[in-house]
């Protein structure tokens, strides 16, 4: 089968990119042929290149012309969409339609439903577009890149698109959560046979991991980016207040400011992304990893990984990772709650949530689902 993968990069890695490239290497294994076509927004960097790219979330005559001559070229069986903002949009939808190509949107965050795309402002979850069904309240907020403009020309080339049609050109969305899908069937009014569940997977990770050197043998972990959303300014407060080693691992906005208090507190360590070999070995050794999320996090794939090393895990108790459970070493507490408690044992935890089988983890399972939905575009 031959698979065209479309993907905007964003600003800072994350879950996101570890999927996606895992996703490619999975495929290309099992006989596939696979094209990447993949833009970054690393590469906006003037003010001519701003307004280029918000024209672009119209239509996207460069898109157009290189999206077309790679389908002429490859005549792949499959568009495989993750996220096309802001250099590709809803263009590329209208390009795969019309050389009659099967188009799966596979949903990481909430975008169409909000343009900040993480249901997330002034340090808490936000639901006033998809509870109003109308993201013209975004613009008031300026929440599509902290900017007014910015969300007039994505509200606007939304509402375009959403007018012309491109979006009912979408077969089939793929969602990593029940909840994300949930969320999407309600806000959107998409149909039971348009969506599919089907959680990220993990390959297998090796057991000859050698430790980190250079940190205490017992340390804690936060592992992803430095962004708001994510509960890390919270978590650094506890481990201040405690003394215990946090290492941070990741890059994002909030990097200088975590970098400031690192410099103040030597119990927290803030190391930038390296390889994967080397991130795991602080995963794997560590006492516990953080994931102290404020916002409906669809599915962290650090998540999955702690799991498969069967690691203690602190998760945020929000409606959406507490649906998730795939180990009974997950223990759940609530947004900017004290954790020193937790981790000195003195409180015990709920764990009366189900269990999830990792089975549904598999790089096996993954790719049996995955050509399964292929085929029933």
């Amino acid at each position: 089968m031959k698979i065209l993968i479309i993907y905007n990069e964003y600003l800072y890695r994350g879950g996101e990119d570890i999927y996606i490239e895992s996703l490619i290497k999975l495929l290309r294994r099992n006989g596939h042929k696979v094209v990447y076509f993949k833009k970054s927004s690393k590469s906006i960097t003037t003010f001519f290149e701003k307004v280029r790219v918000a024209i672009g979330l119209f239509y996207s005559p460069k898109i157009d012309q290189e999206l077309s001559i790679i389908i002429k070229r490859f005549r792949p069986d499959i568009a495989h969409f993750h996220n096309v903002f802001p250099l590709i949009g809803a263009t590329a939808y209208r390009i795969c339609k019309k050389y009659n190509i099967p188009i799966i949107q596979h949903v990481h965050n909430y975008r169409l439903v909000c343009p900040k795309a993480n249901l997330y402002r002034n340090g808490a979850v936000c639901e006033l577009c998809p509870a109003n069904k109308n993201l013209l309240i975004s613009i008031f907020y300026g929440c599509y890149h902290e900017s007014r403009l910015a969300s007039i020309f994505f509200v606007a080339a939304y509402y375009y698109h959403k007018f012309i049609g491109s979006y009912r050109l979408i077969n089939k969305y793929i969602f990593p959560s029940l909840f994300t899908q949930k969320y999407y069937q309600t806000n959107l009014a998409l149909k039971s046979k348009q969506v599919v569940y089907l959680p990220y997977f993990v390959e297998k990770i090796s057991q000859h991991i050698t430790r980190p050197v250079g940190i205490p043998k017992i340390y804690y972990l936060y592992l992803g980016r430095l962004v708001p959303e994510k509960g890390i300014l919270n978590l650094l407060k506890s481990f201040k207040k405690m003394g215990k080693t946090l290492v941070v691992i990741g890059d994002g906005p909030l990097k200088i400011e975590i970098y400031k208090e690192c410099e103040k507190y030597k119990n927290i360590v803030l190391l930038p992304y390296s390889d994967k070999k080397t991130v795991l070995s602080y995963l794997k050794y560590c006492r516990a990893l953080f994931i102290p999320s404020d916002w409906y996090e669809v599915l962290p794939m650090v998540y999955l990984e702690a799991v498969q090393l069967n690691k203690k895990i602190f998760l945020t108790n929000n409606a959406n990772l507490i649906t998730n459970r795939f180990s009974k070493k997950t223990i759940y507490i609530k947004p900017k709650e004290n954790i020193k408690p937790f981790i000195e044992n003195k409180i015990k935890p709920n764990l009366r949530t189900p269990i999830k089988s990792r089975e549904t983890l598999t790089s096996k399972f993954h790719y049996t689902m995955l050509l399964y939905i292929y085929g029933h575009v």
